[in-house]
């Protein structure tokens, strides 16, 4: 297009969707190859610091980011202290969003903006070269010692818009997202803890309480 060369993005996360629908807007042809599907659920912290008014705006972002719910404070626990140990002011707001409604919003508006998107597929071959971006992230490593677990949950009321609780070995953040549920999401170093089939909704509190 305009004598500009295909770019092939193998990896639809934040980055890939984020690089392929730059570039769409810039008038280049993309591919975006992506093993799952949208929308989807993601362990994430589920809110996004650091954005201006002004950014969002040249970025165009706003009508994926309207519905997010602005955080300005982010409290901090200690393990086993119920109250915070620091409520501290960001000084832009943080906006809460899900995964879920993040991707499959950019997604779609890189469809919209005339971009292939071909979801479903693993890229087996991830050989670097021309014209093609591995946006992977970091590969797995078989037998981590830690653990990435999160759920939604309701009727909890936080005090402050964000909360961090830093444990032994772990740590667990919560930020409300746009359809009003706590998006409850923590990072653990693996026991040998039973939790009833070892279910990812399961672990969850059993790690928790741990």
């Amino acid at each position: 297009m305009n004598g500009q060369r295909a770019i092939e993005i193998v990896g639809g996360g934040l980055a890939g969707l984020s690089l392929a629908l730059a570039l769409r807007r810039a008038g280049v042809a993309v591919t975006l190859f992506e093993a799952g599907h949208y929308p989807r659920h993601r362990v994430c912290g589920e809110f996004i610091a650091g954005l201006t008014d002004t950014t969002i705006e040249a970025l165009g972002l706003g009508p994926m980011l309207g519905d997010a719910v602005p955080h300005c404070e982010v409290a901090w626990f200690l393990r086993g202290v119920d109250r915070p140990a620091r409520v501290q002011r960001l000084p832009e707001p943080a906006r809460g969003l899900s995964r879920f409604a993040l991707d499959a919003r950019i997604a779609a508006a890189f469809v919209a903006l005339g971009g292939e998107l071909c979801t479903g597929v693993r890229v087996v071959d991830l050989a670097p070269r021309e014209g093609r971006v591995l946006a992977t992230g970091r590969a797995r490593r078989a037998g981590s010692e830690w653990i990435g677990l999160k759920c939604h949950v309701r009727d909890y009321v936080p005090v402050a818009g964000l909360e961090l609780h830093l444990g032994r070995d772990a740590y667990a953040g919560c930020a409300m997202v746009e359809d009003g549920s706590i998006n409850v999401c923590g990072l653990f170093r693996r026991r040998a803890l039973s939790a009833r089939g070892d279910h990812a909704y399961r672990l969850l509190p059993t790690y928790l309480r741990a």
